[in-house]
């Protein structure tokens, strides 16, 4: 049968060929460039990435995408380092902001064109982070940031339609509630622990590091006061409930499933959780701020990038790829599909976004969020103030450790790195 097909096959061709000659016309064969692009995201969101593969390819005549998913943003930025060591990296990856700022430093990445996107409709905290003397190696895909969920018959019951903005402000409702009724759903959760630590130091008026990037500033008052009021909240009052980071992505499921049947009144997460809530059981709002504080939350870019290593021809089909995921229309798209925040405000001028708006206007929470966050910081040490920074909370949160304790450690760590870089 095989032969069949084949012999078939030869003689479909052969007659093609010979019609073409005997009537002068030219064959023509079009070849499409094909790239790979690395993306770290798996279940609905990296099939709502293949959507976009698909869209693209059908778009145009020239180039192809193959798409390559890997586990997560760490394993794609792990696998990049050997595909560019090795000499075969991919045309194109898609990794998150700190990473792409090693690869900056270490200069193997290439330089992207303007003429990809209008750099003015980039948010800047992004195109900074990017950007190395007036050359920009990255354009944001996407930006996540955390915001609060609370739960609708909580907010009900709040006293003549009070809105809380603050952790005090909550945490002294729900001290109040426990005096009454010795519920043990009167309780908080959050998810990423350190995130949340973090969030709360931004909206303080803390600072990760000096401006001339010589001393690390995380054994502040701003971060003491903040870490201790947590550690008090968590273990002492009981107030904020929160499961060992150990578990992985337990952690986040036993969080959002509480939420959703009661055993807790909210949570901090990430505003691409906006759709696993209906909006008769939780009403996002903005990331709660530090007393008088505004909030403040870090806002985190996941960048698009293209190795220095990759051949020229590649290099403008990469180009061009990123220029269609960059558009104001497929941003939207994105945004649409993922919750996310878009990496081109023009985005939020299309039709397609304001017709999504109308029809569910807990969006615009994350778009008011992005007009109050932090921008993202520059670590100089690769990755270990943010790991002292981790394990401190961890410590802190698992352990019952003091702040004061956990953050001098943390300090003494991240400097000790910080100080190894002055001497390089």
């Amino acid at each position: 049968m095989k032969r069949l097909v084949l012999g078939l096959m030869l003689l479909t061709i052969s007659l093609t060929i010979l019609t073409s000659c005997k009537f002068n016309e030219e064959v023509v064969i079009i070849q499409k460039n094909e790239i790979s692009f690395w993306y770290g995201l798996e279940g609905v969101l990296g099939d709502y990435v293949e959507i976009l593969i698909e869209d693209f390819n059908r778009s145009q005549d020239d180039v192809i995408v193959v798409g390559h998913r890997q586990g997560n943003y760490t394993e794609t930025f792990n696998s990049l380092e050997i595909a560019i060591a090795t000499n075969m990296p991919p045309s194109v990856a898609l990794l998150e902001q700190r990473d792409i700022i090693s690869l900056i430093k270490r200069d193997a990445l290439s330089v992207l064109s303007d003429s990809i996107v209008d750099t003015e409709d980039i948010p800047d905290q992004f195109l900074q982070m990017f950007t190395q003397d007036d050359y920009m190696y990255s354009l944001p895909m996407y930006a996540t940031v955390w915001i609060t969920y609370m739960r609708n018959d909580f907010i009900d019951e709040l006293e003549d339609g009070k809105d809380i903005y603050s952790f005090q402000e909550l945490m002294k409702v729900l001290s109040e509630r426990r005096k009454i009724s010795d519920d043990e759903s009167l309780v908080f959760e959050i998810i990423n622990d350190d995130t949340t630590l973090i969030n709360a130091v931004m909206s303080n008026g803390g600072e990760f590091i000096s401006s001339d990037y010589k001393e690390v500033l995380i054994d502040k008052p701003e971060w003491i006061e903040v870490w201790e009021e947590f550690r008090k909240w968590i273990h002492e009052d009981e107030l904020i409930r929160y499961y060992d980071k150990n578990l992985g992505w337990d952690n986040y499921y036993e969080v959002i499933n509480d939420v959703k049947s009661g055993r807790a009144i909210g949570c901090i997460s990430s505003v691409s959780d906006m759709d696993i809530f209906s909006d008769e059981e939780v009403t996002p709002m903005l990331h709660l701020g530090w007393e008088e504080g505004i909030s403040a939350p870090v806002t985190y870019a996941i960048g698009l990038v293209i190795p220095r290593n990759v051949d020229e021809e590649d290099k403008e089909a990469a180009s061009r790829w990123i220029e269609y995921l960059m558009s104001p229309e497929v941003s939207a798209k994105w945004v649409k599909l993922s919750g996310y925040l878009p990496g081109n405000l023009n985005a939020y001028e299309t039709q397609l976004f304001k017709e999504y708006a109308e029809s569910n206007e807990r969006i615009n929470v994350s778009r008011n969020q992005l007009s109050y966050t932090s921008p993202p910081y520059y670590d100089p040490t690769g990755g270990k103030i943010n790991e002292a920074i981790i394990e401190a909370a961890e410590k802190l949160i698992n352990d019952n450790i003091p702040a004061e304790i956990v953050l001098n450690e943390a300090k003494a760590k991240a400097q000790k790195e910080l100080d190894k870089i002055e001497r390089e």
